[in-house]
C-alpha cells in the first residue's frame, strides 16, 4: 500500500527489464500573449522554433486536438511584486494547456549544460515531452543508480524558453518557490522498461529515494516519454493550478502584512510627535496641512492602507476557496493517476501555509486604527461646535449690548 492507503497493483511483467530512466517534471506553462492564437498556428509555431534549436534533435508534434486546448488564470509569483499588482491582478496572465503533449529528443554535452549548486549534469541525451503545462524529460541511468543528478535536465527547460520566446510567447516556469534554483519538482522517477507484453504502469514510493516507476509495452524512445507524460499530465495540472493559487495566497499575505505594520508605524509616528515641543508640533501641523492640499495628507495614506488592507483579506478568502476546489481536484486526479508521493515534497509546505493564515493580526490593525481615526474626528467636530458656539455666543452678546446701548 502507498502513504496514502492506496493499493499498489503490480501488473505481470514477463521477461526483465531492458533499460532503466530517472526522469523529473517541471511546471512550465505557455503564457498567452496573443489572445487569438492559442490553437493550431500557435502550436506549430513552436514545433518550429523547436525544429531549429540545434541542440534538439527531432521533434514529434504529437496528435493536440486543438477543440480541446485549454486556458486559464494565472499569477506569477515573484519577491519583487508591489502591493498594486497583488491587489488589483494585473499581474495575471493566461495560460495555454494543449491535449496532446509535444515530443523532442535533446542532445547537448554535459559541459555546456547549466549547473546547480556547483554540481554538473551527468546526462547529455535526453528524451522530453510538454503539453504547455508539464515539462516531462527522462534519460538512462544505470539500474544500480540511487539519485539523480540535480542538474539534469536544466537545459530542456532553456530549450523550451528560446522555443517560446521565438513564437512570440512566454515561458513562466513555477519551482517550488521563486529563490529556488532546481526547476523541477523534487520528487524524481526511476522508470525501469519492460518492452514485452500489454502496456501497463506501475507507481511505488520509496522513502527518500526516487518513485520507482515500471512501465510495459512500450518502446523506448519518444513514445515511450510520452507514455509517461500522459500517466502524470492530469494531477501536475492539478498540482500547477493548486501551487499558484497557494503562492499568490501566500503573497497577499505578505502584502497584507507590511500594510498592518504601517498602518502600526503611522500610530507610533504620531505618538512620538506628540511629545515633542510646541514648536516642532506646530511644524508638523503646517507640513501636514500642506501636505493635504497637495493630496499627500497623512490621514489620506491611513485610508488607503486601510482600505488595500481589507481588500487583500477579501482576496485572499476568496483564493482560499479556490485554492480549496483546486486541491480536491488534484486529490481526485492523483488517485487516478501517478501517486501522491510525487508531489508532496512541493506542495505540502503550501498546503500547510495556507491552512495557517490568520487574518485577526491585519483585522485588528485596521479596527485599531479605524478606531482612533474615529475618535480623533469625533474630537475635532467637538473641538469645532464648541468654538463655533463661542463665537456666535460672543456675536449674539455684542448684537444684544449694541442693541440695548441704542
Amino acid at each position: 500500500m502507498n502513504a496514502t492507503g492506496m493499493q499498489v497493483v503490480t501488473p505481470p511483467y514477463s521477461g526483465s527489464a531492458s533499460e532503466t530512466f530517472f526522469a523529473r517534471f517541471a511546471t512550465c506553462i505557455l503564457v498567452q500573449v496573443d489572445a487569438d492564437d492559442i490553437g493550431g498556428p500557435l502550436h506549430a509555431s513552436i514545433v518550429s522554433q523547436l525544429q531549429k534549436d540545434i541542440r534538439v534533435t527531432r521533434v514529434d508534434a504529437g496528435s493536440a486536438n486543438h477543440e480541446w486546448t485549454m486556458s486559464d488564470t494565472m499569477f506569477p509569483s515573484s519577491p519583487r511584486l508591489g502591493p498594486d499588482e497583488l491587489l488589483d491582478g494585473s499581474d495575471h496572465f493566461h495560460s495555454v494547456r494543449y491535449s496532446d503533449s509535444i515530443m523532442f529528443d535533446v542532445h547537448v554535452p554535459a559541459k555546456n549544460q547549466p549547473k546547480i549548486h556547483g554540481e554538473t549534469a551527468a546526462a547529455e541525451d535526453y528524451l522530453a515531452a510538454w503539453d504547455g503545462y508539464t515539462l516531462l524529460i527522462m534519460w538512462r541511468a544505470e539500474s544500480d543508480a540511487l539519485f539523480a543528478p540535480a542538474a539534469a535536465g536544466q537545459v530542456a527547460i532553456d530549450i523550451l524558453r528560446v522555443a517560446t520566446r521565438g513564437a512570440g510567447q512566454e515561458l513562466y516556469v513555477q519551482a517550488c518557490s521563486p529563490e529556488c534554483t532546481h526547476l523541477f519538482v523534487h520528487k524524481d522517477m526511476k522508470v525501469s522498461v519492460w518492452t514485452s507484453g500489454e502496456f501497463e504502469t506501475a507507481f511505488t514510493e520509496q522513502g527518500v529515494a526516487p518513485v520507482e516507476v515500471r512501465i510495459q509495452g512500450v518502446p523506448i524512445g519518444l513514445s515511450l516519454v510520452e507514455a509517461l507524460h500522459d500517466e502524470i499530465k492530469m494531477p501536475a495540472a492539478e498540482f500547477a493550478e493548486v501551487k499558484n493559487t497557494a503562492r499568490r495566497i501566500l503573497d497577499l499575505e505578505h502584502a497584507a502584512r507590511e500594510m498592518a505594520f504601517k498602518l502600526i508605524r503611522h500610530d507610533y509616528t504620531s505618538l512620538k510627535r506628540s511629545q515633542e515641543s510646541i514648536r516642532k508640533r506646530l511644524g508638523y501641523a503646517v507640513a501636514d496641512t500642506w501636505n493635504s492640499f497637495r493630496g499627500r495628507g497623512r490621514g489620506k495614506d491611513a485610508k488607503i492602507q486601510i482600505a488595500s488592507l481589507w481588500l487583500a483579506m477579501a482576496s485572499i478568502e476568496t483564493l482560499q476557496q479556490s485554492f480549496r476546489e483546486a486541491d480536491r481536484h488534484f486529490l481526485a486526479a492523483v488517485s487516478e493517476y501517478a501517486i501522491p508521493e510525487l508531489f508532496e515534497t512541493d506542495i505540502k509546505g503550501d498546503e500547510q501555509s495556507v491552512g495557517s493564515i490568520d487574518p485577526q493580526f491585519a483585522r485588528a490593525a485596521v479596527e485599531h486604527k479605524s478606531t482612533r481615526m474615529d475618535n480623533r474626528i469625533i474630537v475635532l467636530a467637538t473641538m469645532g461646535g464648541a468654538i463655533a458656539g463661542a463665537l456666535i455666543a460672543a456675536a449674539v452678546g455684542g448684537f444684544f449690548g449694541l442693541m440695548g446701548g441704542a
